[in-house]
């Protein structure tokens, strides 16, 4: 194998900057739907992902997945397997994005504000629209090729 690579400091660093919205969610508790804390946050680290953290007692639970499908969720079913999103007929006025995590253990189901989710999504997209994500995705491949670890 040859040497290592020289380190190199001109590699462009993105800005941190974090979106994070703390949303009014409702988990279904025997019989009632019971408020629940969730906190929104979007990274550019990660540029096509959600995070969703769930407030439980003394815990924090983030959920990771596609920013794609939170979109998709808004109007119809979306996803398969460990996510699925969509419209909610809870109240039967559109109010509402039904989430269900799934997992060996079970399932968890919880309500989001349907505004509020779209005013996440909003800022989001102003701050980074689709094709500022693929050009830090693009970025990011590039700087993992061999031609940029061992160029002279």
């Amino acid at each position: 194998m040859s040497e290592n690579p020289e380190y190199r400091t001109d590699i462009p660093v993105q800005p941190e900057l974090i979106i994070r919205q703390t949303l009014s969610g409702w988990v279904a508790a025997s019989t009632e739907w019971r408020q629940h804390r969730v906190d929104l946050t979007y990274s550019p680290d990660d540029p096509h992902a959600i995070r969703l953290t769930h407030h439980s007692g003394n815990a924090l639970v983030p959920w990771i997945f596609d920013l794609s499908l939170l979109e998709r969720g808004l109007s119809d079913e979306a996803g398969e397997g460990d996510v699925v999103i969509q419209p909610s007929d809870q109240d039967g006025g559109g109010k509402f994005l039904q989430v269900r995590y799934a997992s060996n253990a079970g399932e968890f189901i919880f309500l989001l504000s349907v505004e509020e989710i779209i005013l996440a999504l909003r800022e989001i997209n102003q701050q980074f629209p689709p094709n500022v994500r693929d050009e830090i995705v693009s970025s990011t491949i590039q700087q993992l090729t061999p031609e940029f670890f061992y160029s002279s």
